[in-house]
């Protein structure tokens, strides 16, 4: 669905993810949580409009009934003093273009739904956002 948008932004998209990798949860609330990672993405890159423009998921097995997903972009990073707000209710960084639901609603999902856990941190080029999820 994004990728048109990622193509007309001149932004690559990296996918490393083993075909016998399956996440325990439903198909159309894990589509919505990679759809926001990507899209949030995306923006971050088109707002800073960094050189290197970047997005990558990469799944790996961690154990015998977790997954590690990573959605890694270089778009710049979040801004140390709001990286621990980021999954409140209601917070956004895009004035009245947000709305401030997608960011706690994909740690809802996450949480609740898949029995799994997310993170985020900033690396080198951009943020960094981890999911820990159950194998199905």
């Amino acid at each position: 669905m994004i990728k048109p948008q990622l193509l007309k932004e001149n932004i690559e998209f990296i996918m490393d993810i083993d075909d016998d990798i399956k996440g325990y949860g439903v198909a159309s609330e894990f589509k919505h949580i990679i759809l926001n990672l990507l899209s949030n993405a995306k923006d971050s890159i088109i707002h800073n409009n960094t050189r290197i423009r970047e997005i990558s998921i990469i799944a790996e097995k961690t154990n015998n009934s977790m997954i590690l997903l990573k959605v890694q972009d270089t778009g710049g990073g979040i801004p140390e003093d709001i990286i621990n707000d980021i999954f409140d209710d209601y917070f956004t960084t895009k004035g009245k273009g947000g709305t401030g639901i997608g960011l706690s609603m994909t740690k809802l999902i996450v949480e609740e739904e898949m029995n799994g856990t997310i993170s985020v941190c900033n690396n080198k080029d951009g943020a960094l956002f981890s999911l820990n999820i159950p194998m199905y």
